[in-house]
């Protein structure tokens, strides 16, 4: 995450200061972090001695950083398995945020964080909370939900307001 952070610093400096490319800019600076994230994090944990399946749910590795209570690491490792899709989900929605506010679209940007968040994530983590055989990874889940919801309420968006421009240029 550090080197991720370094990275979109940088690019946004590059693309933002330096190449003027101002929304465009930042949001290539985020895409670029983020992949430079995941292929760190392939690279590391291909360097475990693990199978891969093992190896991409290994939250236990993570959790053990804060505890050595092995119940607590137990269940941080469960909970994180259902959250891990959160950070390939987040990269995008990040990234189409930017797009948004870049375009002045900030309205947009808030209905949309909060219709995923009361809509999606508060519903689905007391539903996956208070079902009988209740578990941290169904918890976990809702935060990738919630994203992803965020994602298709931000490309039903982008094609509405991509038509609303093309108008707008037309007439203009």
């Amino acid at each position: 995450m550090a080197i991720a952070c370094v990275v979109n610093i940088i690019g946004d400096l590059l693309f933002v200061a330096v190449l003027d490319m101002n929304a465009a800019g930042a949001a290539l600076a985020t895409v670029m972090a983020q992949a430079v994230s995941v292929i760190l994090s392939l690279v590391i944990l291909k360097k475990q001695d693990l199978p891969f399946t093992v190896r991409y749910f290994r939250g236990d590795l993570l959790a053990g950083i804060f505890s050595s209570d092995a119940a607590v690491v137990e269940q941080a490792a469960l909970y994180l398995k259902g959250f891990a899709p959160e950070a390939v989900a987040t990269a995008i929605l990040f990234s189409l945020i930017g797009y948004f506010n870049g375009h002045g679209q900030t309205l947009f940007v808030m209905i949309q964080g909060l219709g995923q968040t009361f809509v999606v994530r508060l519903p689905m983590s007391y539903i996956m909370s208070s079902r009988p055989n209740a578990s941290l990874t169904g918890i976990g889940l809702a935060a990738p939900c919630a994203s992803a919801f965020g994602i298709l309420l931000n490309v039903i968006y982008f094609g509405i307001y991509s038509k609303r421009m093309k108008k707008e240029r037309m007439v203009g």
